[in-house]
């Protein structure tokens, strides 16, 4: 017997003895497909401990070389991220505006994220004397050595935010907000929280927490920018303390580690 409309259990609908498939909504299926395919690249080919397998002719243990790696890897989220859904939604008619990449439009939700980047201050400053962050921080790890090769890493580091928060929070979020509704915040956060299982175990729990915040807010505002600005200050306050933490710039410092 077929359903009736007051049945809410999912089924096939029936056309005589042929069961014609629940039809696939493309923008959903395209973002979720497009999602799981970045993520696998990246982790597969784009990561920085990629560099040195798929390019071992030019690596070496120098400061500029394990830049490059960075680099690498910055450059590879910013194409996955954005440039590959940034092409998908264009072939789709989209505008990137529609998908976060616009001033904040609603001003009443902008104290959120002065208040998160206070908030996280004290459990940052907790965080950055033990081992699992020292070990993880600064990202790059010849910042003490080489500040000028690091200031070029953060100056893609900032890029790769704004790639970061445009994939999770604009192009999956809005993706899949028309049918999912808000419930499109959770689906984006478990691949958020999941990029982060090479940290340290505090920094991927608090991934879950700015997930869902930063997703509603960009739900709230039609903006990823405001995410983007609290993600690089926090990722920069981490590489700051971290160097603090060891002793600040190296004696005799050579700006660019030739």
């Amino acid at each position: 017997m077929p359903p009736t409309s007051s049945d809410s259990r999912p089924s096939l609908a029936c056309s005589g003895d042929v069961l014609t498939p629940p039809r696939v909504d493309v923008e959903v299926a395209g973002a979720l497909g497009i999602a799981a395919l970045v993520l696998t690249l990246i982790q597969y080919f784009g990561l920085a401990n990629c560099f040195p397998v798929l390019f071992p002719g030019v690596w070496a243990e120098l400061p500029v070389f394990h830049l490059y790696a960075l680099l690498w890897w910055a450059g590879c989220t910013c194409v996955g991220y954005f440039l590959v859904p940034a092409l998908w939604l264009k072939w789709r008619g989209r505008s990137l505006r529609d998908y976060g990449l616009r001033m904040p439009r609603r001003s009443k939700h902008l104290w959120v994220y002065p208040a998160m980047f206070a908030l996280m201050l004290g459990p940052l400053w907790w965080a950055s004397g033990t081992e699992a962050f020292l070990a993880t921080y600064p990202f790059y790890p010849f910042a003490r050595v080489a500040p000028g090769l690091w200031l070029v890493f953060e100056a893609a580091y900032a890029l790769q935010f704004l790639a970061l928060e445009f994939f999770f929070r604009g192009f999956l979020i809005f993706s899949l907000h028309r049918r999912m509704g808000e419930a499109a915040i959770l689906v984006s956060m478990v691949p958020y929280c999941m990029i982060h299982f090479l940290k340290p175990f505090p920094e991927t729990l608090g991934a879950i927490v700015a997930g869902v915040v930063l997703g509603f807010l960009s739900l709230r505002t039609g903006s990823v920018l405001g995410g983007v600005a609290v993600h690089w200050s926090v990722a920069l306050t981490m590489d700051l303390l971290a160097i603090w933490r060891k002793g600040g710039l190296a004696p005799g410092v050579d700006w660019f580690g030739w």
